[in-house]
């Protein structure tokens, strides 16, 4: 529950204002897997959790030969939307971060910029 906006964990409460007894219907909520195999023939000892330890997990398995991500979808739009939601929680500055890297909207190849 940290880790959830209190705005989101409030929609949640019963009506005395306590407890979280589910989750809304609407929202976005999403979970990144990882394969603790690939990591540790990498060298990474534990999942990322700031940019910066992606950024370094990423580079350790591009050396290995490993490919860094990985969504099985058949269209390139699904992991857009679930990958900008990832960028977004990394900074403040989302736009930013993306002229940053030269990225400009609507490449599918490229980090997908809103």
């Amino acid at each position: 529950m940290e880790s959830m906006l209190p705005a989101v964990a409030d929609t949640m409460k019963d009506a005395n204002g306590e407890g979280v007894y589910g989750l809304a219907i609407k929202g976005n909520y999403f979970g990144l897997l990882y394969n603790k195999d690939l990591f540790q023939q990498a060298g990474i000892e534990k999942a990322p959790e700031t940019v910066a330890e992606l950024e370094d997990a990423v580079g350790k398995l591009n050396e290995a030969g490993i490919t860094p991500f990985t969504g099985g979808y058949a269209e390139w739009w699904v992991f857009k939307h679930i990958f900008q939601h990832y960028v977004a929680a990394a900074t403040d500055d989302y736009q930013g971060l993306c002229n940053s890297h030269g990225v400009r909207r609507g490449l599918p190849e490229q980090l997908p910029c809103a």
